[in-house]
């Protein structure tokens, strides 16, 4: 049982996990974690080059890896951390497939408007989309997400969701998509027709009730997985990462609201980046901890972390006194002046509802 109250976190990159010697002395990290007083570190599933860290026979891993570790890498990570008593997450896009894998998902990619299979660029890699549309998708991010945690031992997992409707190239123009929306119209709002894509892509009417399909479709695998872990595990916590809201629809109207809040999420996590003055900091998060407050969800954790190589980048003590004392309850760090006083809060909006 994950016990905190609060999550107080830090992602720790170690060179995009690609270099063996970054991995092997990640103590010096973690017990700069511990110095400046965070209990939890966060890592990622996939390295920059396509392979899996943990031991899957779902996505490809990097065998040379371990050979010198004798287990995976995220497993290494993990254990190091624990033995300095830290808690350690796994931060997971179950929708993405990387390329190596492909073609074992072929037939339950996202395409776009023009039927091309969605792709999505990180490190120079390219990572294919999973259509939310496919109820199989249950199945296998069920699958996923256990061999994280059979391998690593992970004290809790962060989802990410890259379906938010906020880029046409993320979102999921299939035949089955079609098919599983028009269902959806019909069930719910008693519409039989729509021209598609065209509806969605032009209409506000159509593109909501598409972002509110799409949103279901992730509840629907978010409550299965929650499930299943559950069965199969005891009690998992599971946070959701940097939701966004979408231009075409009005504020007032979040309609990312049904996958972050409630009790969906044990946890959530919000990913500031690009935030100089501190002061600009404390007034935003004081905001954003006061609206999810109010919603119900269980714990709001502000997490940041910035892409400079030295370690200073990843521990700024000023960032860290000044979000406490603000009433934030998580860790702010930053790394450009992209965002003054004036537009801060309208910047951190855009990217957390």
């Amino acid at each position: 049982m994950f016990e905190h109250k609060y999550v107080y976190g830090i992602y720790v990159n170690l060179e995009n996990y690609t270099k063996k010697e970054e991995i092997l002395s990640v103590d010096g990290r973690l017990k700069k974690v511990l110095e400046n007083g965070l209990k939890t570190t966060i890592y990622y599933a996939l390295n920059d080059k396509g392979y899996a860290l943990f031991e899957s026979k779902i996505w490809s891993t990097d065998k040379s890896m371990y050979s010198i570790l004798g287990k995976s890498p995220l497993k290494h990570l993990i254990k190091r951390g624990h033995s300095y008593g830290l808690n350690s997450w796994v931060h997971v896009n179950p929708f993405n497939v990387p390329m190596r894998n492909v073609e074992d998902f072929i037939k339950y990619l996202a395409r776009d408007k023009d039927n091309e299979v969605l792709k999505e660029f990180r490190g120079g890699q390219v990572e294919y989309l999973l259509s939310p549309a496919h109820e199989e998708m249950d199945e296998i991010i069920f699958k996923i997400v256990s061999e994280i945690l059979d391998d690593c031992e992970a004290d809790g997992v962060v989802l990410e969701n890259i379906f938010t409707g906020t880029d046409g190239r993320l979102e999921d123009f299939s035949e089955k998509a079609y098919t599983s929306f028009l269902k959806f119209l019909e069930e719910k709002y008693t519409i039989s027709a729509i021209s598609w894509p065209n509806d969605v892509l032009q209409g506000k009417r159509y593109r909501k009730y598409y972002i509110e399909w799409v949103n279901t479709r992730i509840i629907e695998v978010i409550e299965y997985l929650r499930k299943s872990l559950r069965e199969r595990f005891g009690y998992i916590p599971l946070a959701n990462f940097t939701p966004k809201m979408c231009k075409e629809v009005s504020e007032s109207e979040p309609y990312i609201e049904y996958s972050v809040r409630g009790k969906l999420f044990d946890y959530l996590l919000l990913n500031f980046v690009d935030i100089e003055d501190l002061k600009d900091i404390n007034i935003c998060t004081r905001k954003v901890y006061s609206i999810f407050k109010e919603t119900g969800t269980l714990v709001v954790a502000v997490v940041g972390h910035n892409k400079r190589n030295s370690l200073r980048g990843y521990f700024w003590d000023d960032a860290v006194k000044e979000a406490m004392s603000g009433g934030s309850n998580g860790i702010i760090l930053f790394d450009s002046k992209s965002v003054d006083r004036d537009n801060a809060w309208e910047k951190l909006r855009t990217i957390i509802l």
